[in-house]
């Protein structure tokens, strides 16, 4: 494997750390810790890549396909699941850097989160999830629900940006409820 296209056309070397770099990303944002195990499966998506491309040069999206094809028959659907939405995310910066925004939006919507006069970023559901865990010492499924319920109601509303305080409200408001449900069972 020596090169691959990305997708403005130009050919450039083949890198594996990338892909180790891109698994091992996936891995932390569900809690994985070993960089030695995405080295490994970086290793497989390379060898798989060699059989599959023995005379073409695999494109930027193939490459990915492939890794996410390796994680889920390796039994590590939950750091697969974390690449597809990192890419997911990927596609949708792309996407609003040229100006497209349509309807097939994926899983987690466009939304600027404005932190102070000068610093604006997208909203992150697991940024919320991490927070949960480390700060209120609360599950990683625990921490997941009250994040989707979050996202779920900040995306009714009919706008493109809010304010980080204005979040942090709302999660402190869903784990009250969420306190008070648990307290009644």
């Amino acid at each position: 494997m020596k090169n691959v296209r990305k997708r403005d056309g130009r050919v450039v070397p083949f890198e594996q750390d990338k892909i180790t770099e891109a698994i091992f990303k996936a891995a932390k944002a569900v809690g994985g810790e070993d960089r030695y195990l995405a080295e490994d499966l970086a290793e497989s998506v390379t060898f798989y890549l060699k059989k599959q491309f023995v005379s073409q040069i695999p494109t930027v999206e193939e490459v990915q396909d492939i890794v996410e094809r390796v994680l889920i028959k390796t039994g590590h659907a939950r750091t697969a699941k974390a690449y597809i939405l990192y890419r997911e995310k990927r596609a949708r910066i792309r996407k609003i850097r040229k100006g497209v925004v349509s309807d097939d939006t994926p899983e987690t919507p466009f939304l600027l989160i404005r932190r102070s006069k000068d610093e604006v970023l997208l909203w992150e559901r697991k940024k919320i999830i991490e927070d949960l865990i480390k700060e209120k010492g609360l599950s990683r499924n625990i921490a997941e629900l009250i994040a989707l319920e979050v996202e779920n109601q900040i995306f009714d509303f009919p706008v493109k940006s809010l304010t980080n305080s204005l979040i942090e409200e709302m999660v402190k408001s869903k784990v009250r409820e969420y306190s008070r449900r648990q307290g009644e069972e």
